[in-house]
């Protein structure tokens, strides 16, 4: 019962994506599916995900170097999440990202699963029963954060063609709600891109009161060939 109801956000959502007025709004039942997918997830699948880790793991010493490489996967797993956060950022400017975002996400748990079944049918040696569990939960979510890093952060530093003052329509404009006490609301404005598709980005507040129909980007290509926009302003 719980994958039907983490079908019927997408299933509603996708005939109203491009649709601006308020039936966008429909879009809010992917916070449902959302919820019921973090459930599946988190509370249905994972205890048991973890007790056939722990009944399949092996049981063996770890030697001096096993322990360092166990280390240095502890600390990379930090860094890669603190370049997955400021990648989330960059996500938020670049044009036609969250479909990429997703792509990496999905291919990198792929991989990242497929290690742990080969971890467990063909042990590392640095894979003991005192960190089969951590390793387990950090081979799917630490390829999938690496994999976001290493798109969205070359893209953003590594242009290969830059944009300067481009007019772009305003499809839309509107002030969010902040979920923290003492910070802004976020503004947000919907720019038509060249292929007719909108876009939501996240601008300052005095920024937001200088653009009326149109803004001006400055934007480049990166690397990997997605537009990141420097910087919106009004005409």
């Amino acid at each position: 019962m719980r994958v039907f109801y983490i079908l019927i956000g997408p299933v509603i959502t996708y005939p109203i994506l491009d649709e601006e007025g308020p039936l966008r709004f429909i879009g809010l039942s992917l916070l449902f599916s959302g919820y019921h997918l973090f459930m599946l997830l988190f509370i249905d699948l994972l205890p048991l995900y973890i007790g056939y880790l722990q009944s399949e793991s092996p049981e063996k010493e770890m030697s001096s170097r096993d322990l360092k490489v166990t280390r240095f996967f502890s600390l990379s797993f930090f860094v890669i999440l603190g370049c997955f956060l400021g990648s989330i950022k960059i996500l938020d400017h670049t044009v036609h990202g969250m479909p990429v975002f997703w792509g990496c996400i999905g291919s990198g748990m792929i991989i990242g699963t497929a290690l742990v079944i080969r971890s467990i049918k063909k042990p590392f040696s640095f894979i003991s029963t005192d960190n089969v569990n951590g390793f387990g939960i950090g081979f799917p979510l630490g390829t999938a954060m690496l994999f976001c890093s290493l798109v969205f952060i070359p893209n953003r530093y590594i242009p290969v063609k830059s944009i300067e003052n481009k007019v772009v329509s305003v499809s839309e404009k509107s002030i969010g709600s902040s979920s923290r006490a003492g910070r802004s609301d976020p503004h947000f404005l919907f720019l038509k891109t060249d292929d007719g598709t909108t876009e939501r980005f996240t601008i300052p507040e005095a920024v937001y009161d200088q653009i009326q129909d149109s803004a001006v980007c400055n934007m480049h290509q990166g690397i990997f060939g997605l537009y990141y926009i420097d910087k919106i302003h009004g005409l």
